[in-house]
C-alpha cells in the first residue's frame, strides 16, 4: 500500500462544492482506495473566493496509475512520486477543482 497526500485549490468557496467533491472521491471504489481523509476546507488565502484542502488516502502501488487518471488527464513533475496538474494543464475530474499536487510518501 502506498499512502497519497493530495493537496487541492477550489475556484469556490462554497460548502457545497466541498461536499461534492468528497462524495466523488468516495463513489470511486473501483480504485479501492483505504484510509480515506479529507482535511477541513478553509480560504485560500492568495486568491479571493478560492478554497484548499488536503486529502489522504493509501492505496495498493498498481492502481497508482489509475488514480491518477481518474483525477486528471495529465501531470507534470521532474520527480514521479511528487507531480501536479491544473485547470489549465488538464482535465481534471470536477471543474471546481483548479489545481492539484499528489505526493506519494
Amino acid at each position: 500500500m502506498q499512502k497519497i497526500i493530495i493537496h487541492m485549490l477550489l475556484n469556490s468557496e462554497e460548502e457545497a462544492v466541498y461536499e461534492q467533491i468528497k462524495e466523488i472521491l468516495k463513489k470511486q471504489t473501483a480504485l479501492k482506495m483505504q484510509d480515506l481523509s479529507f482535511s477541513p476546507m478553509r480560504p485560500y488565502a492568495k486568491i479571493a473566493d478560492y478554497a484548499e484542502l488536503a486529502i489522504s488516502l493509501r492505496i495498493q502501488e498498481d492502481q497508482l496509475d489509475d488514480l491518477k487518471s481518474f483525477l486528471a488527464s495529465y501531470w507534470q513533475g521532474e520527480d514521479e512520486e511528487d507531480i501536479e496538474t491544473d485547470q489549465i494543464m488538464a482535465d481534471l475530474f470536477d471543474p471546481h477543482v483548479y489545481y492539484m499536487n499528489l505526493q506519494v510518501l
